[in-house]
């Protein structure tokens, strides 16, 4: 408003000053120049861009976009952080549990260092594969304590009837080639630790 006012005001003032000047006889040459300098002025006042108002207007949604995709960038590093540091802790896995056969049961079972759990199973025993993951977690956790074996009675059928299976899926907890206690069907981790506890721990 300022920028169109100031010139318009010049032109009044001009005009004014030619009627003045009519009245004492002054050459008007000089301020009709003026005026019309004036009016020249006021033809080439730039005009404010209609096209940049938008942009004006954006600026602040854009200045909150900016601050939106440094917070989410920092949000991914911190879960990162916290990613790689979870990763850079060493979990416990479970071990692969010792299959036997007629071959290595002599090393693997009747002459152990260890006391052995036997798991005898049946690859059709919807009971087995569900106690197979908790005997592999437990082969872990114990790993130098216990030794952890399987055995499939599909495939040694003998040996399985050697230690009087008949039912399955049987855990035998088994000492110096002696078996101290035998459960059967589907038990949870915290039972059978209970059991190792009792048959392998007692005096």
């Amino acid at each position: 408003m300022k920028k169109i006012l100031i010139p318009t005001l010049a032109i009044v003032l001009g005009c004014i000053a030619i009627y003045i000047i009519k009245f004492t006889g002054v050459s008007t040459t000089a301020v009709q120049s003026s005026c019309t300098t004036s009016n020249v002025q006021i033809a080439e006042t730039p005009q404010i861009d209609q096209t940049t108002s938008p942009q004006i207007a954006e600026q602040p949604s854009e200045v909150q976009h900016v601050k939106e995709n440094k917070v989410t960038e920092v949000s991914e590093d911190v879960i990162s952080s916290a990613e790689k540091e979870k990763a850079s802790k060493p979990a416990k896995k479970a071990k692969a549990v010792i299959e036997i056969t007629k071959q290595n049961i002599e090393k693997e079972v009747y002459k152990s260092d260890l006391p052995v759990v036997l798991d005898v199973y049946s690859t059709a025993c919807p009971p087995c594969k569900k106690l197979a993951p908790v005997i592999e977690e437990l082969s872990g956790e114990y790993s130098g304590t216990f030794k952890f074996a399987k055995l499939n009675i599909d495939k040694e059928f003998m040996l399985g009837n050697q230690y009087k299976v008949t039912s399955l899926p049987t855990l035998l907890f088994i000492t110096n080639n002696q078996v101290k206690g035998r459960t059967t069907g589907f038990h949870n981790k915290q039972e059978i630790k209970e059991k190792l506890a009792t048959y392998f721990t007692s005096s």
